[in-house]
Formats: structure tokens, sequence, C-alpha cells
């Protein structure tokens, strides 16, 4: 395991675990008294030093990828047909921000009930992410960027303003914005430096904290909307604002404490699980091509996570990710699909490893956003299945982005 793996697990379990556990120890976890159950907490701990544990045998016998250059192409030679597909995205990203807004995913209709062009859109957004690092990938070997991929990134910076719906896109618009700046003016955020001057630390430090306090905004207010996001804020006190972040950040927790309690042998929920996938599957396949499937209530791990964890039923759009870790009680036959899930996982480190080979100095910017990525593979575990599934897809698009990796041309 190299450092850049190292660095994204070590920060995922930093934040949605470890954090989380301490801070609501002190606290009595009374932020989180409307989820239902008792969960036993202290359980987590020796189910995490099990996982790490295993993390670092199966990195050390995992499978060594090898290089498949063939499709290096889809990256490094179609800067027109990434420039077009910017512009596409940029248009159905206009028509979704005047035609539903920043509250659509937990106000709206169901994506497949609405319209067409929000799935491409999702789709397109995906596929740029993984477009995003591979730009990274080459601003971190010091690789300029072209003038059509300048104007491209431009492009898809006004796309992600305009299709903003959810906490961590904010996280991506701070990323194309310091893309660009590399391209317009050299300024690199995406290599930590060692020894560097005082100014470009304060505006490193600064351009952090906008990115934490507006990814927490965009999470409350695609819930409750703008002007009540901004009443709230202004009107928080210290505590308040430090528990509202907290109270997001423990549903991973308080998910995994859940399920270590009353799950891991519910073989009921895991199959649910697995049935609900495969009709996820075939309702969004049939929807494509346009052909009529019933529509069941329960479709994701997600959906079914938030029915477990809810003393209230939840809305009927509500859906809460069980995190990397408590997805594994949504796979059936545990210990095995616990073990089968960390090798997953191990594996998907390897391809961020591959990708950025040789530079293990990333700034905490670039982390961030890798770690948010690698969080959209694994925080619902049977999805990834799913093809045309967001898991499934975010995979992909990293999968195509290390087919890559080695091939040395510059335009």
């Amino acid at each position: 395991m190299s450092s850049i793996s190292f660095r994204i697990l070590f920060f995922y379990l930093i934040i949605y675990y470890f954090i989380p556990l301490f801070l609501g120890l002190f606290f009595n976890f009374s932020y989180l008294d409307f989820l239902n159950g008792e969960p036993n907490y202290l359980a987590v701990i020796p189910f995490l030093l099990v996982f790490i544990f295993l993390v670092l045998i199966l990195s050390t016998h995992a499978y060594k990828f090898k290089n498949l250059d063939f499709l290096s192409v889809v990256f490094y030679r179609q800067d027109y047909v990434h420039l077009v597909a910017s512009l596409v995205l940029l248009a159905f990203s206009i028509y979704y921000f005047f035609k539903f807004g920043l509250q659509f995913r937990h106000r709206g209709r169901a994506i497949t009930d609405s319209s067409q062009i929000i799935t491409l859109m999702i789709f397109l957004k995906i596929y740029f992410q993984g477009f995003i690092i591979f730009m990274i990938s080459r601003a971190v070997r010091g690789v300029q960027i072209t003038h059509l991929g300048g104007l491209t990134l431009f492009i898809l910076f006004l796309g992600f303003v305009f299709s903003i719906e959810g906490a961590f896109d904010f996280l991506k618009i701070v990323i194309l914005f310091a893309l660009f700046l590399y391209y317009l003016l050299g300024i690199n955020f995406f290599i930590a430096r060692g020894k560097t001057f005082l100014p470009y630390r304060i505006v490193t430090c600064l351009v952090a904290l906008v990115a934490g306090l507006g990814i927490l905004f965009v999470g409350v207010a695609n819930k409750i909307g703008i002007s009540l996001t901004i009443e709230r804020f202004t009107n928080f006190s210290f505590a308040e604002l430090l528990i509202l972040p907290l109270k997001r950040l423990s549903y991973h927790l308080y998910s995994l404490a859940y399920h270590l309690k009353y799950s891991v042998w519910d073989l009921d929920l895991q199959m649910n699980s697995v049935l609900g996938m495969i009709h996820n599957w075939l309702f969004r396949f049939s929807s494509l091509v346009g052909v009529n499937v019933e529509k069941i209530e329960i479709l994701s791990v997600n959906r079914l996570n938030s029915l477990r964890i809810y003393e209230v039923s939840p809305g009927l759009r509500n859906g809460v990710s069980p995190g990397m870790l408590g997805a594994v009680f949504f796979i059936p036959y545990f210990p095995l699909s616990f073990i089968l899930w960390t090798l997953f996982i191990v594996l998907v480190l390897k391809l961020f490893d591959d990708i950025f080979e040789g530079h293990n100095k990333l700034s905490f910017l670039t982390t961030m956003f890798l770690l948010t990525y690698f969080q959209a593979i694994v925080d619902s575990s049977l999805e990834i299945l799913n093809p045309i599934g967001k898991p499934a897809m975010y995979l992909g698009s990293l999968v195509l982005v290390w087919m890559g990796r080695l091939r040395q041309e510059v335009r």
C-alpha cells in the first residue's frame, strides 16, 4: 500500500469513524437520538482493527495490475470530443438549474421519472470526474494543460456550478477552479510542498476552509433551501455549528454500530438488497430503452439502510449510505462477505496507486477529492454490481483513467 492509498483510507476512517466515535462518546451521542435502536458503539473499535489488519494482509498479496494501454485514447487524444461533451453537459446543467434546482434530489421525483436529460447529465458528470482525476495526474507531473483542455475545464466549471445537487459537488467545483488556475497561471494546488513561503500556505488554508464551509452549506441547503440555510447559519451558536457537521459525519458510524448488533446474520436484509439491486438495474435499463417495468418502493442499499436506522419512517425519497464498512452487512454470508468486500476495497485503492505512481506527495485538497471519489465507489456495496448505477459508473470512469496511466504522449 503506497502513501496515496494509505492517505485515502486513513482520512476515510478518521473522518467517518474515529472522529464521530470519540466526539460522540464525549457528547453521549445525544444528537443521534432520532435514530432507531441501541447500537454498541464500542464494538466498532475491534471491527475497525480487524478491517485494518485485513487490508494490510490483502494489500500485500493482492493481484498486481498490468497496464491495458489500448483504451488510453479515451482520455489522451480526444480533446475536441471532450470539448463538445462539456458543452453538452453545460446545456443540460442550465436546463437542470432552471427546471429543477438545488433541492431536486431530495424533494423532486426520482431521476428516471423526471427527464432523460437529468440521467444523461449525471452520466456525463461522473465521466468528467474521471477526466478531472486524469488532469490532476498530469498536473502533479508538471504537464501543462493545452488551450483546448483549459477551455474544457472552464466549461466544466460552469456546468458543475449550474448542476450542483450534493455537498461534495462544491468540492468538485473548487477542484475545477484550481485546475483552471493551473492552466492559466501555473499555480499548482495539487502537490504538497515541503518548505513553501507563507502566502502560499495561507492561500491553501483559505481554499480548504472555503471548501469545507461550502460542502457543509450545500449539504444543508439542498434539503431545506438556501434562504433557510443562511438564516440558520447566521443564528447558530458555536456549539451548534460543531454539532451540525458531526451529526452528518456520524451516519456511517451509526450504521456500522447498528448493523454489527442487529444485522450480521440477517439474511432477509441481505437478500432484499440483492433483489433490490437486480430490480434497480432492470428498471433503469428499461427506462433508458423505453420499456415499462413495475417500480417497487425499495430499490437501493441506501434506502434499505434508512428504513432500518430511522426511528420514524423516512420520506419516500430518503436514503442513507451505510458507509464503506456498514455496507458489508448488505452482502450475504458474513464473514465471507467481509473478506471479499475488503479485497474489493484494496483493489480500488490500488487503482489510485497506479494512476499516481511515483507521485506520492499529493496536497490535502487533492487527497480530499480522491477520497470523495473513492467513497462514491465503496459506500453502497452491492450497488457496484449495477452497471448503470452510480458506483459502477464511478468505478468504470476510474478504470479508464487507470488504463492509460503509462502513456506519455503530451501534445
